[in-house]
């Protein structure tokens, strides 16, 4: 069963900061439930978002927020841009993007 922003703001909750790694490929989220993410799990280090087909590109920036600890993070089979994937680079130097 695909996750959903309902879900996301489930895990969001509960662990809040402390969470490292997030797999929710295919899932169903849409940008609430990224900037959901971005804004609470921030000691996150891995985040799989591959096939999750509702993103925005914007949606994917908020991902950039979270530099400071963000080690990993799957973009592919999605629909981010490349200019997107570029501009996550600059934002994430010490992330290891798969797109």
């Amino acid at each position: 069963m695909p996750f959903t922003d309902a879900d996301i703001i489930h895990i969001c909750w509960h662990p809040r900061g402390t969470l490292r790694r997030l797999g929710i490929a295919r899932c169903q989220m849409t940008d609430y439930g990224a900037g959901r993410i971005a804004s609470s799990l921030t000691g996150l280090r891995s985040l799989d978002v591959s096939g999750c087909q509702q993103l925005s590109d914007a949606a994917f920036m908020m991902f950039a927020s979270l530099g400071e600890t963000l080690r990993f993070l799957n973009v592919s089979s999605t629909k981010v841009s490349n200019d997107t994937v570029d501009r996550l680079r600059v934002s994430l130097p010490n992330c290891e993007i798969v797109h």
